[in-house]
């Protein structure tokens, strides 16, 4: 599956940014690059999502769990409801739990965040990083 980037907009103290906002494309799914040097070097620690829904009803996005640092265990998956006309913000993520490992079932060597949507999603999703 060839998921769509879905950029990372880092926050920061005392400054007004401008966050990407991505069309939701639920048959291929979306990730979130979270710079994997800026996760190994603890510079991010959070990921939050926004998700909005305009389907026409309540759809679901779920987040995949990655394996837990230095465990041989993997968390269940994130999942949520989004009311039609609604948003809601997901997370925040930590980069221990929800960051895919290297050789991740995309093949990208891991550091990334996968976020899924229910078929007939339609909306946007945008990722804002907290350091």
């Amino acid at each position: 599956m060839a998921r769509v980037n879905v950029p990372l907009s880092l926050l920061s103290s005392n400054r007004a940014f401008d966050v990407a906002h991505v069309v939701v494309d639920p048959v291929h799914g979306h990730y979130i690059a979270s710079g994997r040097d800026a996760w190994s070097a603890g510079v991010l620690e959070r990921v939050v999502v926004w998700v909005s829904n305009a389907s026409g009803s309540t759809k679901t996005v779920t987040v995949r769990a990655g394996v837990v640092r230095g465990f041989p265990v993997r968390l269940p998956d994130f999942t949520a409801s989004v009311a039609d006309g609604g948003g809601v913000f997901l997370g925040p993520f930590d980069s221990t739990s929800f960051v895919q490992p290297p050789g991740d079932p995309d093949g990208q060597g891991g550091g990334r965040l996968f976020v899924d949507f229910e078929a007939g999603f339609v909306g946007a999703v945008s990722a804002l990083g907290f350091p």
